[in-house]
């Protein structure tokens, strides 16, 4: 609802290929339909520091599926070292629950985890189009993600009347600022500068998650959460350096 002002006073219009609709409908459902429902849903078990980190491993993923769907976005030495950092503290953050057995966190971890490939998928689609406007291709993906998700909002009793506080301000704020803004800035990055240089934005969200979990809901970290963050920036440290050299 927010983006349709913009649609309508930039004259923007819809694209005509076919090929372009079809990738812009399984983009939506990667970038928003089945993340945004996972991570809803994991974090009922996970805390949000936590469910932030497992988002941070978006840049590995990102370095994975680029070398094999990407042709120029190959990784060698240093990215496949960046990789194996990535994953030992992928192993820090989950190893713990699953060695006390503790099933229900664990699931939840998964359920983010599995959010942010879908993030890095839709990117990967998201590459392949192109001539069409950032501004568009944010309205189209979440107006293709309105209507799959709408037969479960009426499937599912919501408690409307429960929202209508600060609830709702949040709702209203997430709707604008991380989604449809970010959106069409993460589009424009993805089309302009590539997936995996992108993705490494990722870095910066277990730093904020840590520090804002502490200064508003009191979530102490754990001494394996710091592990697994400082395994998380050394491995994307030594990524960039990879193409730092490069430059």
């Amino acid at each position: 609802l927010f983006l349709i002002p913009f649609v309508l006073i930039l004259k923007l219009k819809f694209p005509k290929e076919k090929q372009i609709w079809l990738i812009m409908f399984f983009a939506s459902i990667l970038n928003t339909t089945i993340p945004f429902s996972l991570i809803n849903y994991g974090q009922q078990y996970i805390s949000s520091r936590m469910s932030a980190l497992m988002i941070g491993f978006g840049p590995f993923i990102a370095l994975i599926l680029g070398h094999f769907l990407i042709n120029d976005e190959k990784f060698k030495t240093f990215k496949l070292i960046s990789v194996i950092f990535g994953f030992i503290g992928l192993i820090l953050l989950v190893g713990e629950n699953i060695l006390v057995f503790d099933f229900l966190q664990f699931k939840g971890q998964f359920a983010v985890f599995c959010a942010a490939i879908c993030y890095v998928s839709a990117s990967i689609l998201i590459r392949k189009i192109s001539g069409v406007s950032s501004v568009m291709l944010s309205f189209m993906l979440f107006g293709f993600s309105t209507f799959t998700l709408l037969p479960f909002v009426y499937d599912i009793p919501i408690g409307i009347t429960n929202i209508f506080d600060e609830s709702l301000l949040a709702l209203i704020y997430l709707g604008i600022f991380p989604t449809a803004l970010a959106a069409i800035y993460r589009i424009r990055m993805v089309q302009s500068i590539g997936v995996q240089f992108m993705v490494q934005v990722s870095y910066l969200i277990p730093i904020f998650a840590l520090f804002w979990a502490w200064l508003i809901l009191d979530e102490i970290p754990k001494v394996s959460s710091i592990l697994a963050l400082v395994f998380i920036l050394t491995g994307l440290y030594i990524g960039k350096r990879n193409e730092t050299n490069k430059i």
